[in-house]
Parts: C-alpha cells; structure tokens; sequence
C-alpha cells in the first residue's frame, strides 16, 4: 500500500510561525507534525510515498529525504500554483503516481499512530476515517447510514445557521481508497473537476457526487476514542499540545483560568450551576442569538434597572458588574483603602486587592473577634465570604447579623461576599433584606450571579447597598456599556424563571449532600462542612499531596480538580476542592479518586 501527503499549502492561519516553515513542520509536543505522519504510516508498514509539495517545498523535501533515507521511498511532486490553487489540484497531481490501494492524508493532521494501522487493517476497500463533531472543528462533515456507510458529505459551504451538527462525523481527511475505486472513478472524476470546472475547490466536493449518484460505497472508520487533531490554526496547536502533552495540563490549564470548551476536560475546578438555565432559556436565548449579536446592550443605568427588578431592591441601591471580580477590584479606590481584615484562606481576588490584609483563623477566631482584630490595628474595613471559598465554611443569618451590628457601632465598614449563599441552605441565607430594611450604609454586599445561574461565559455579578452615593461612585467608574446584549438578556428571562431556579439550588444542594457522603466515605479524605456548590477535604497524612492527586487526575482521568494547598498557612495540610456536578460525574469523581490515590500509593512505596 502507497501513502499520498497532500502538503502543498502555506497554512496561512498558523502564521508567524508558517513564514518561517512549512505548516506540516511546525512541532506539537516536541515532535513535527510531518514525522508523527510518517511515522503512523511506517508503524502500519506503508513503505512509499507521494508527496505534493507547493510552498517551501524544497525545504520539506530535503528535510524528509535526509531524515529517512532507505528507510522510505518517496516521490516529490510539485504543486507549482500551490498559491492558486486548493487541494483537488494537489490531489490530482499526486494521483498520476499511484496505481495501488493507497492511503490519502492531509499534512496538517496529529494524531495517535496507532490510528493508521487500525485503517490499514480495516475490512473495507474504501474509508474515510471520521470522529463525532466537537465544538471548534470546521471543515466537511458526514452523515451515515445505519450500517456505518457515508450517505452524505456537506462542505464547509453548505453548512448554513440552521446546520444541524447533532448526528454529524467530521472527517479527519485521511482515507483509505482501492486501486479499483481509483482506476475506475476517482482519478477520471477528480482530473475532469479540476479542468471542467474547478482547481480552487476541495476533493470531498467530488467524493459528495460519488455519494449522491450512490455509484461507490465508502464505509466510516469511527475514531472518536482516538487522540488527533487538525492543526489550521495557533488555538488548535494549543489544543494539540493539551492534547498530547499530558504532564503539562495542568499547569496549561491553571494559567488559562477557562476557556475549556475545546478541551476534552471533565471541570470539578470551577463553580457553576449544573441545573440553570434550563433547556427552555437555553432555546430561548439560541432563537434570539442573532438578534443579540446584532444589538449593543443597554446604558449602565439601565442594566441597573433590570438587575433591581430582579433583586426586588430599589434601583439607586443595585449596579451591575461584569462579573463580581470587577467590583472587587474598584473596592480599594471606592473605599479608600488597600487595608482591610479577612479570614484566610478567602476568595484570592480580596488579598490581591487589598494587599495590606490583616489575616484571622476561623478555626480560632469568631466574626466579633474580627471587630476587635479592626479596632486593635486601626482598620476600617471588614471582608467577610459567606460562605467561604474555597473552604464552604458558612455563617448562620444570626450570628452574621449580630457582627454586622458590632461593627456598626465599631464605625466600621464591612464587605460581605455572597456569591454562595443560595447554596447554603438552612445553613444561612442573604443580609440584603436586613441591608436594605435597616439603611444598613455600612455593609456593602457583592455577589456572583454567573456561578449561582450556571453562566460563567456570560460574567455577571453586582453590588448591593443602602449607600447611595457609594453605589453611585461605583456605577460612575464603570464604562457606559459594561456587559453584552447576550448577558442583558439574560438578565431579562430571570424574571420569569424564579421557581425553575429556586428548584436549582435545591437540587444542587441534594447533589452535594451526596458528594460530600461518597467522600466521606474514601479513607483518604476528610470532606469539611461546605455551605457552597463545592467541597473542600484534607488529604490524609503521609499519602500523596494534593498536588500529585490533582495533576494525576486530569493527566490520566480529565478530571479537573483544584489544589487548595498554597491557600492555607505552611504546615496546615494538605487540601482539594471538588465542584458540584451532576450526580453520575460525581461518581465518575468518586471512581477516578480511588483509581489514582491508590495508584499514585503504589508508586510511592514501588
């Protein structure tokens, strides 16, 4: 069996880095992209080799027939209009040289190598190799019949708004064809395209005849448990990297917090809501997406509007944030300060902003010692996350409110973070009524919604305060429009949702009830009592750290869990955090921790 390497293109999305190479030479996890091909060809005893080349093409040619020289028969044949032309033109080309079964491969693919050997030894004359579409891939797509064969090729032009992707495999453009099917159709078929009609087109427009006319059968090679990717772009040479480098995942991930759609991660890292929206605001917001694309969103005043309709709060009290950590971050300018008393750990937004916080043990101290710990160092201002993350810790309504008091007759000003409290439960609930009943100008309430309504993507969050003019001091810091019409909108369907996401926070409160008992149950984790969407557990003394876990984890699971180490005070232990998924992916959680403590155990002691 023949191998054709389409390689002819500039691969002009990969620039800066293709003005200096060939696309198909530009590494990925320490290896070319052209050497993870021939070498997936060679492990499936493919031993000659057309090669189309068009820009820097003498480069790549020299390169291949030095590095495998006697171990590979190539034939270099040139795309001279490489600039003009697409790859049917390519393809033509490269078929005057074979007359066998051959393999076709475009030169901008990684992939396992394995996969190769699997089409080689597949038992069917012609394949096209194909996985389940996934957010970010483009190209041509097929649809198949019952028994696994291709019924219909749609290129990336026939692929309108109202394309449907649900039941679609997108093609790896990589092939498996007969000498019979290349003598008696694909040859004629391509070479008459590419003069008759086009040479600045794509091959799949002719395989899509061959189908129609239902004059060849060309059955579906499904890899969708293979690793591969199509490299056109520097985002998919991250996601390949990702992909590829499994001991830097980690770390890849960590510095990009989000952005995960186009990796294949299982997330118990960061907070959402895994019931809200519901499927009808997801339908309603996908009907009116093109509509929101086209309009710009409102005026800050009146997004603050909307948000006091949906706080049931009076306008002048309420200012929408695009996310919660922008307010955080005005915080200092609009209070005056950069000092300010916290427990630790707490939200790292806080201690990045106030960087003079003075630090307290809840293990040791009560919220009235915080009072006293304000008063002792002459600091006016209080940050109290209730619940706490990342340790769920959650104060009773109670006892928060008598603190609130304290430090009002204190003189002292206090942030209170509730980004979680509609998890809590009957552990606590919001001081906004108290707030706003007693003029309560003092406390200064600053709340995600993104995490309690399940839409981080869309970065909403706001602040609440009998303080008027504190309100107004922030509302005049932000831009005149400071969130999306996706965002807005959003915003408006609240309204006619409050049952559906009551109903949410009840049932994510079930969820973690049960997650925390599963964990509860693993001899290696102690699970704290969380008020939160999350649970935090200290690992067990003498195992493994945290660190090992949590990177074990998502090297050999894609699970995605958080390291709350560096948090705590040296010496305090060990520490992770778990958000709260659906119930059969936290049991997938409850699975892969076993798996890989006990794994990482056995290496320990090996």
């Amino acid at each position: 069996m023949k191998a054709i390497i389409l390689a002819a293109g500039y691969g002009s999305r990969l620039r800066p880095l293709t003005d200096r190479m060939p696309k198909t030479m530009v590494p990925v996890a320490g290896e070319r992209i052209i050497d993870r091909i021939i070498g997936a060809l060679q492990l499936a005893s493919v031993a000659e080799v057309v090669v189309v080349l068009g820009y820097r093409g003498k480069e790549l040619r020299d390169y291949l027939e030095t590095r495998y020289a006697g171990s590979l028969r190539f034939t270099f044949v040139e795309n001279a209009d490489y600039a003009t032309t697409n790859n049917i033109h390519s393809l033509a080309l490269g078929l005057e040289f074979v007359d066998d079964d051959f393999i076709l491969i475009e030169c901008d693919l990684f992939f396992e190598k394995e996969l190769l050997c699997e089409l080689a030894e597949f038992p069917w004359p012609n394949v096209a190799v194909a996985a389940r579409y996934r957010t970010g891939m483009d190209g041509t797509v097929l649809s198949t019949d019952s028994a696994g064969m291709v019924e219909g090729v749609f290129p990336t032009y026939t692929q309108g708004p109202k394309f449907d992707f649900s039941d679609k495999l997108k093609t790896l453009n990589i092939y498996k064809f007969s000498a019979d099917f290349l003598r008696k159709q694909l040859r004629t078929l391509v070479q008459y395209y590419t003069v008759a009609h086009s040479r600045n087109s794509y091959y799949e427009a002719v395989l899509g005849v061959i189908i129609y006319l239902r004059s060849a059968e060309i059955r579906v090679l499904d890899v969708s448990g293979r690793r591969w990717m199509e490299i056109d772009d520097m985002n998919d040479l991250g996601k390949a990297e990702y992909m590829f480098c499994p001991e830097g995942r980690y770390d890849f991930l960590s510095a990009t917090h989000g952005g995960y759609w186009d990796f294949d991660v299982l997330d118990f890292c960061y907070l959402r809501n895994m019931y809200f929206p519901t499927a009808s605001v997801l339908s309603d917001i996908r009907y009116n997406l093109e509509k929101l694309l086209w309009n710009y969103g409102s005026a800050q005043s009146s997004l603050n509007r909307k948000l006091a309709h949906y706080l049931l709060a009076p306008q002048e009290s309420c200012c929408l944030l695009n996310g919660a950590s922008q307010g955080i971050k005005l915080l200092p300018d609009l209070l005056g300060t950069d000092r300010v008393v916290t427990f630790t750990p707490t939200f790292d937004e806080y201690l990045a902003v106030f960087r003079r916080s003075c630090a307290a043990d809840p293990e040791r101290h009560s919220l009235c010692d915080l009072v006293a710990l304000a008063e002792r160092e002459q600091i006016g201002v209080i940050v109290l996350a209730n619940p706490c993350n990342p340790t769920g810790r959650c104060y009773p309504l109670a006892e928060v409110l008598d603190f609130l008091e304290a430090a009002d007759r204190a003189n002292l000003r206090v942030v209170v973070d509730e980004s979680f409290i509609d998890f809590a439960g009957e552990q606590s609930t919001s001081v906004s009524d108290w707030v706003l009943a007693n003029r309560a100008s003092h406390v200064l309430i600053i709340k995600s919604l993104s995490k309690s309504l399940g839409v981080p993507g869309l970065r909403l969050g706001y602040c609440l305060s009998s303080d008027a003019a504190l309100i107004a001091a922030m509302n005049a810091r932000l831009p005149i429009w400071n969130t999306n019409s996706l965002a807005e909108y959003f915003l408006e369907l609240l309204l006619k949702y409050r049952i559906e996401i009551g109903e949410s926070f009840q049932r994510t409160i079930r969820d973690r009830e049960a997650l925390w008992g599963m964990l509860a149950a693993l001899d290696f984790l102690q699970p704290c009592p969380s008020g939160g969407n999350f649970v935090m557990c200290r690992l067990a003394e003498g195992g493994p750290s945290a660190a090992q876990l949590a990177r074990r984890m998502l090297e050999t699971s894609g699970i995605y869990i958080k390291d709350c180490t560096p948090k705590f005070a040296a010496g305090r232990g060990e520490f992770v955090r778990f958000a709260v998924r659906l119930p059969d992916e936290n049991i997938r959680l409850i699975t892969e921790l076993k798996r890989n403590y006990l794994a990482l155990t056995n290496a320990a002691g090996a």
